[in-house]
């Protein structure tokens, strides 16, 4: 099974915080270590980032982590497989 973690803002924020405590459950504080996924909403398009690897280690989720994405929506998943 999936987590979810889904943000709506009405301006522009960053959700590094949430995301950075989210990925710590991908592999880290939880089971969930068979790959993540992201996207934001951009304007106009969608940014995303996929990874097989769990999120608490993944070099991809690190980045994405400390780099300052502004967003009014985004959502992400770890996935488990049973």
């Amino acid at each position: 099974m999936c987590q979810l973690l889904g943000m709506n803002f009405a301006n522009n924020t960053e959700f590094n915080f949430s995301f950075r405590g989210f990925c710590r459950r991908g592999g880290d504080t939880d089971i969930h270590s068979h790959g993540w996924g992201m996207c934001t909403y951009e304007g106009h398009g969608l940014r995303t980032f996929l990874d097989s690897e769990p999120a608490a280690s993944s070099k991809i989720a690190a980045f994405v982590g400390k780099y300052p994405f502004q967003t009014t929506n985004m959502m992400a998943h770890i996935r488990y497989y049973l």
